[in-house]
This record gives structure tokens, sequence and C-alpha cells, in this order.
């Protein structure tokens, strides 16, 4: 995929989409009729307490986000500008003594829903920068600047969830590989999430989607990220599954 920085329109050749703000706020055509974009205010709260029946409890600065209209604001940017529009935003934050880590996560994030000709959220799928994990391995020495740095290449898959009436038609795959362009668009290196290991059905799923799934006890070395010893590791009772930039085709 060619690039060129400053300017609005960006085509990948491959997948056929054009990654810009108005695309990810207009929509592309997915499964059964079904439109995959980025939620609207009103769409907020059906796309959480679908994400809720899956599991998964938004943190409160996602919708706090959304209420503020912060939800992809900043990846908005990064689409039609480049990657350096995201570096600005984590300048100014450097700048603060106090960053607003909640903002920050929430401006780089994505809460993708598919809806149905009806109007009705069928699916949904959170994403963001795993803030609470960057600043825990602050805690182990690293530095803020990578702490901040780390917000701009490396997004976790919050939640996925797809109504009953709509499971096995492809909605969930195809949330997460506009979950994934986007993310590649903007010029993140590792997408990532985590489930319980009792989800048998999980790891083909993932596997199916071109994601790697580690089994309990696995890590992902971040050294690429970072340029120092910090692992990516599973919680108790938990698997990883992610996929790197790099490896995509």
């Amino acid at each position: 995929m060619a690039k060129r920085r400053g300017k609005s329109k960006r085509v990948q050749s491959s997948g056929g989409w054009r990654g810009t703000s108005h695309r990810l706020k207009q929509g592309w055509g997915g499964p059964g009729g079904t439109t995959i974009r980025l939620a609207r205010l009103e769409e907020g709260l059906a796309a959480v307490d679908l994400l809720r029946l899956s599991g998964e409890e938004p943190e409160p600065a996602v919708l706090q986000g959304l209420e503020m209209g912060l939800i992809g604001a900043t990846l908005g940017r990064a689409l039609d500008h480049g990657h350096d529009a995201i570096l600005r935003d984590l300048a100014v934050a450097l700048q603060s003594p106090e960053p607003s880590w909640g903002s920050l996560s929430a401006s780089l994030g994505v809460l993708l829903v598919a809806v149905d000709s009806t109007g009705q959220v069928v699916g949904a799928l959170l994403a963001h920068p795993p803030t609470s994990f960057l600043l825990g391995l602050a805690g182990q020495g690293l530095e803020q600047k990578n702490v901040l740095l780390g917000h701009a290449a490396i997004a976790k898959i919050k939640g996925l969830a797809v109504a009953d009436s709509s499971r096995h038609t492809g909605i969930g795959s195809a949330l997460l590989r506009r979950c994934r362009e986007v993310y590649w668009q903007c010029g993140y290196e590792l997408l990532y999430g985590q489930f319980h290991s009792d989800r048998e059905l999980l790891p083909s799923f993932y596997n199916a989607s071109d994601f790697e799934v580690l089994p309990e006890g696995g890590g992902v070395d971040l050294w690429v990220v970072f340029g120092q010893r910090v692992s990516l590791v599973n919680e108790p009772d938990e698997r990883i599954f992610y996929r790197w930039r790099r490896h995509s085709g």
C-alpha cells in the first residue's frame, strides 16, 4: 500500500477500501446487508449493552469519551493525515504534568458497530490502547515517553459481540477486519486481545481471522516496540490472541 503524507484520500488496493475518517464514519458494506462503521452517539448505549452481554464491561472513560464525541477523534485525523497526527497529540500529552489518560485512550479508540437495514445494532467491537497495561510498564521502569509512544503502537480489542440473531453470518470477522485495517492505516504495530480459557470456540475463530492464539502462560515480546525487554503476558485463566502489522499480507 502506498502512503502519501498530507493527502486526504488513502486507498488500500488489496482491500479495496478508502481509509479516511469519512469512510470510518459512513461505513463499509458488511455481511447480510449490514453497514460497519464508527458508532454514533445514539447507538452507543446499544453497542455497550451488546458488549456487556458478552461479558465485557467498557471502562467509564470510554462511555465518557462517547458522550463527548472523543471516540476515534485522533484516529480520524491520522486516517486523513498520517501517523504524525497521533504523534502530535502525544507530544501535547507529554508536556502535561498529569496527562488525561482516559481521554487520550478514548480518542485513539474505536467503537465499531454493525447496523442492519432497520438501523438495529447487531454487532459491536471496542478497541483502544491498553492504558492500564502501559502504565503498569511504567512501574517496571518504562519511561513516560515510551508509555505515550505505546499508545501509538499497540491497540487492544477490549470486546467483540454479535447479537444472537446475527451469529454465524460473518459479522464478527468483518468487525475484526475493519478494526485491523483502521489501526494498520494509522501506523499501529500490534493488535491483540484476551479471552477466558474456557471459551473453547474462540481459538479457532481468531485463528481463522489470521490472529495467533497463545496457550495459557504465553506472552508476546514487545522489544520491537520499546527497545527493551518487556512482555505482554496472560492474566490467570486467559489466553492472548495477537497480530503484528508486519505479518499482514
